[in-house]
């Protein structure tokens, strides 16, 4: 990340772009856009998410909801800017930093960086929501990588079947990777880690991405993070200030219910994806092309059966550690 100075909107040559003037208003601008688009052009719609539609029994959903959940984040979310002031001041930070994207030359003295690529997607914004793991490192839905723990292969590792030992050994080369990307980050970019480890922090950018995004027929993202701060209110709150939002108890169990179905959903996506061998925007290596379009054509095949048989259960395809199986 790199500081930036301050930046005047009458310097600007185009009077449609619009700069926040701190923290707070960054916290706050782009849920009130995303209320004023709903506002004028939403309209019911099904999810966009084809895996997540049948938790919702293939019914469009309303803007309304989604427009609820904002108005209670932005009660919310001037309790979100920390009180270090370090954190607080813009900076610019490449979102995709990949070796692809930095190009290099090398001569008697070493390697030089020529240029780096890829800027498109770049934004001005406070460290401590610039501050995150790249997605292809970060690993912080795993409770031993969250713990900062040095991770290591459980006792018993031997004694696993062969699957299992596969399965250990990925997770052991994820939370590895996010377990130094963290201590690297922490002997030469400090300003970073400081925004890293700062308390809450990865909450702080979970709720704000959330409430940034446009939205696509779902709010539960958005609803299950406010439930979360609610819960945890005196984590974000000067001495016994009062909680400007409540959920009742038949939305907390409902908001419940469906994260965990939609968690389910997104566990059995990220395993076909692994089975097939495609990256997140569907991308394969040219060399595992062929075998990848087989796969897929393979499940397609798989797919139309389980749809064509009779029962109750209506058939439907499970994966299982890298193993495909109708269920």
């Amino acid at each position: 990340m790199r500081r930036t100075p301050p930046i005047s909107s009458a310097s600007l040559l185009n009077p449609s772009i619009t700069i926040d003037k701190d923290a707070k208003s960054v916290m706050v601008t782009g849920a009130e856009k995303e209320l004023a688009y709903l506002d004028h052009f939403g309209s019911p719609r099904v999810p966009y998410r084809h895996l997540h539609r049948e938790h919702y029994n293939y019914k469009k959903q309303s803007p309304s909801d989604h427009a609820e959940n904002l108005h209670r984040y932005l009660r919310l979310a001037p309790s979100l800017v920390p009180e270090d002031d370090a954190l607080n001041a813009f900076c610019i930070r490449h979102p995709d930093l990949s070796d692809s994207n930095v190009k290099v030359s090398k001569d008697s003295c070493g390697l030089h960086i020529c240029s780096v690529l890829d800027w498109q997607h770049t934004v001005v914004l406070p460290p401590f929501l610039h501050a995150g793991m790249p997605d292809v490192i970060q690993n912080e839905e795993d409770v031993v990588s969250r713990s900062m723990v040095e991770p290591e292969l459980p006792g018993a590792f031997d004694q696993l079947s062969q699957e299992d030992q596969d399965w250990e050994r990925e997770l052991l080369r994820r939370r590895l990777i996010h377990y130094h990307y963290n201590l690297s980050t922490a002997a030469y970019n400090r300003i970073h880690h400081n925004g890293l480890v700062y308390p809450f922090n990865t909450f702080r950018r979970r709720i704000f991405n959330h409430a940034m995004a446009a939205w696509e027929g779902e709010t539960i993202k958005l609803q299950y993070a406010l439930i979360d701060m609610v819960f945890g209110w005196a984590r974000f709150t000067k001495g016994n200030a009062p909680c400007p939002v409540g959920f009742t108890g038949d939305e907390n169990a409902a908001a419940e219910k469906l994260y965990r179905a939609l968690e389910g959903a997104a566990k059995n996506k990220r395993m076909l994806r692994d089975y097939v061998g495609y990256g997140e925007d569907t991308w394969v290596p040219a060399a595992h092309y062929e075998q990848a379009k087989a796969l897929g054509q393979e499940i397609k095949r798989m797919t139309l059966e389980a749809g064509a048989q009779d029962g109750d259960d209506g058939g439907g395809i499970c994966c299982d550690r890298g193993k495909l199986a109708l269920g």
